[in-house]
């Protein structure tokens, strides 16, 4: 990269600019630190911030449509003069502006001109103007024994054992949602009303988070062709991203208790949040891709029967994909459908790559 001097024009956004920035693209675009004792030349400094923008429309897919104004900001990237610096960072703080307005477009609200987020409370960043330290995000929530241990909780929501009963033989996949009648207490859960799409491989979770609709903290569906769960169940619940936005003190309590059970006629699976920074990015990359999530996950069962236990089921394929693609930010358990055994926990065997399961609080 060519060196220069250090623009005395800035090409930092606003504060609330900053923390948007920071909020979907997972690192802030301007550190006063790192910028103060490692300054970056303009064309440096550029390049940085368009390298964020162009993670933040990986993240955001449906702000596709600002593309169009990037390639203009690679062009003068690769041919920086200081007139041009300046036209572009002035282009950089515009097109933020739209990205925000868009999103709120997309959230359906409307943003107020001083305060460019949706109702909620001053950004994403717990700081004030000029602060630029946005909250910390969640990490890890539930350990092995954890998971396991919350799988067997569920054994006692009042209705359960009737849930199960009535949807395992369903040839369509049926679901409830799991509410709490205290957003605070993870122990007032209820299940709500069946929910299906009338089809034998799909359901279509509607998580909610008010009082109005419910306080959505997870799901049970069945899987009428005895499969093990799919990427879009590991993933379940409500966005991470927009819970951050919306609901920034809610965000920890949520993912500590958030969980998913698919169930079919032999083994009850159970999905709790292992790492909340993992599991959000993988949220946000398979709502960016979910065809191309769907292909990896096949493609890593294939993998399995043909090159690790050529004798392996649909069903240990499918476990070791979902723990290929998202071992480290879920806990999976299984445990029987028939009996009082307590849950395991599946993983992949370090040495041999086989699935294998174990009681973790031994």
């Amino acid at each position: 990269m060519v060196g220069g001097e250090i623009p005395t024009y800035s090409c930092t956004p606003p504060w609330e600019m900053t923390n948007f920035l920071t909020l979907y693209g997972g690192v802030p675009i301007y550190d006063d630190y790192y910028f103060h004792f490692f300054p970056m030349t303009p064309e440096e400094e550029l390049e940085t911030i368009i390298g964020k923008l162009s993670w933040l429309l990986i993240v955001m897919p449906n702000l596709h449509q600002h593309t169009d104004f990037l390639e203009e900001f690679y062009y003068l990237a690769g041919n920086p003069t200081m007139d041009d610096y300046s036209t572009v960072c002035d282009g950089i703080k515009a097109h933020v502006s739209l990205l925000i307005w868009d999103y709120h477009f997309l959230a359906g609200t409307t943003p107020d001109p001083e305060d460019p987020f949706p109702p909620g409370g001053g950004g994403p960043g717990s700081g004030g103007p000029g602060s630029g330290d946005p909250d910390p995000p969640p990490f890890n929530q539930n350990n092995d024994c954890q998971g396991a241990l919350k799988a067997d909780e569920m054994k006692i929501v009042p209705g359960i054992d009737s849930i199960l009963n009535t949807i395992v033989n369903s040839p369509y996949e049926i679901g409830h949602h799991f509410y709490l009648s205290d957003k605070a207490d993870p122990y007032s859960m209820y299940i709500g009303p069946a929910r299906t799409d009338s089809s034998p491989s799909s359901w279509s979770p509607h998580y909610t988070w008010d009082s109005s609709n419910g306080y959505a903290i997870g799901s049970i569906h069945n899987h009428p062709g005895q499969s093990p769960p799919s990427p879009s169940d590991a993933l379940a619940g409500i966005r991470i991203t927009e819970m951050r936005l919306f609901f920034p003190n809610e965000v920890d309590f949520l993912t500590k208790n958030n969980v998913t059970i698919v169930v079919d006629t032999t083994y009850i699976y159970t999905i709790t949040i292992k790492d909340a920074s993992l599991f959000e990015a993988s949220q946000n990359a398979f709502d960016a891709d979910k065809q191309g999530a769907n292909i990896t996950y096949l493609n890593h069962g294939y993998f399995y029967q043909l090159s690790i236990d050529l004798s392996a089921t649909q069903r240990e394929m499918g476990e070791y994909a979902l723990m290929k693609m998202y071992g480290d930010a879920i806990n999976l358990t299984r445990r029987s459908r028939h009996g009082t055994d307590n849950a395991v926990v599946l993983s992949i065997d370090s040495v041999s790559n086989n699935v294998i399961n174990y009681n973790p609080c031994n």
